[in-house]
């Protein structure tokens, strides 16, 4: 099942990126671009939810958030041609390598090759939307407070980014979507919901046949790594065209998608659903309910409370202990990282690309001991 939903979401991705590739003449924006990338995850959210299983919805939005800061982010900058700047203010000034005799008059296509990726101010929202994300962790749950606090945070993110967008290309330079681009988004937001069905099924039978690792660490170690590949392909030919800017503004775009707009559609989907279409049975309510970061009542050792009845006991959307520990801290570091780059005193270059791609691999494989603990 996990290989067919990896088939799936590799066609999906690379049909919608084509599509909205096809659908500028210069370079695609990054918002579209990151759009057309997180129909999959938001496929795979949605799928979850309904299947009562919203511990893989949450794991899925965080280990995407964390693939796409780091995994994206750094194959993107390693890609991209390297360039030379110099300091000017508060930002860098290009400077275009020529060959000896060339003159001055340089061709527009050189100079885009030439450009540096350079931050927006928006970009300096992943961190408190990390932090965010660090307080709600400690209740141990997820509420509707939450989801509202989130929602809130992408307005506010909404408006700075209103303000200093920096499209790829301009809007005159557009075009409308033709009825064979919309098409193939349908064609690939369909196919991208059948690989969702397959990979939710997969996980919740891999975690029935091991017994070793849960449903969320399989989210966090196996689907999020299918979901995000797909993206590097894409990211690294518009890297190698000159299009860096567009690849790592659509890395920023979907964290932010992924915690500000996923985030609260998954916690108020997961409460409607609870409360206008309840499980079928009680074991389906526990099931579909993530393990709590506290412990039980039923596991007090001195055993002189008597726990609470199944009828009793309010269902609740739990924040796994893993993703609290492990990706909201990575999230809050990348954060950090990103802060320099968004004031544009910090270009990013091949080193810092390689530094990301090492700092994934960490964060894999802290995943999958440190998770099979918590």
């Amino acid at each position: 099942m996990l290989v067919g939903a990896a088939i799936a979401f590799y066609v999906a991705s690379r049909a919608a990126a084509d599509a909205v590739s096809e659908h500028a003449v210069a370079a695609p924006s990054p918002t579209r671009h990151a759009l057309a990338q997180w129909i999959a995850i938001a496929c795979v959210c949605a799928v979850a939810v309904w299947l009562e299983h919203a511990e893989i919805a949450v794991g899925v939005i965080f280990s995407t958030a964390v693939a796409a800061l780091s995994l994206h982010l750094g194959v993107t900058i390693a890609s991209a041609p390297e360039t030379r700047a110099r300091r000017s203010g508060h930002g860098f000034e290009v400077v275009v390598a020529q060959r000896e005799g060339e003159l001055a008059a340089v061709a527009p296509a050189a100079i885009v090759m030439a450009q540096p990726v350079r931050g927006s101010r928006a970009w300096a929202m992943v961190l408190p939307v990390g932090v965010l994300a660090l307080i709600a962790g400690f209740s141990g749950k997820l509420t509707l407070v939450h989801a509202l606090l989130f929602a809130v945070q992408g307005l506010l993110i909404m408006m700075v980014w209103d303000g200093s967008r920096q499209d790829a290309s301009s809007p005159k330079a557009r075009k409308r979507f033709s009825t064979g681009r919309w098409a193939q988004l349908v064609l690939a937001t369909a196919l991208a919901l059948v690989g969702a069905v397959l990979a939710v099924y997969g996980a919740v039978r891999m975690s029935d046949e091991t017994r070793i690792m849960s449903t969320g660490l399989i989210a966090s170690a196996a689907l999020g790594p299918l979901l995000v590949l797909p993206m590097i392909g894409s990211a690294s030919l518009l890297a190698s065209q000159g299009q860096a800017q567009t690849a790592v503004g659509a890395s920023v775009v979907m964290v932010l998608l992924n915690l500000c707009c996923l985030l609260p559609l998954v916690v108020l989907g997961w409460h409607m659903r609870q409360q206008y279409l309840p499980p079928a049975s009680p074991a389906d309510a526990r099931a579909a309910v993530a393990p709590a970061t506290t412990q039980s009542i039923s596991d007090d050792p001195s055993g002189d409370v008597e726990p609470l009845s199944e009828g009793d006991t309010p269902p609740v959307l739990s924040f796994p202990i893993a993703v609290w520990r492990i990706d909201t801290v990575l999230l809050i570091l990348l954060g950090l990282i990103l802060l320099p780059v968004s004031l544009n005193l910090w270009e990013m270059r091949r080193l810092d690309g390689m530094l990301l791609i090492i700092i994934y691999a960490c964060y894999l494989v802290g995943t999958t001991i440190l998770g099979r603990r918590w």
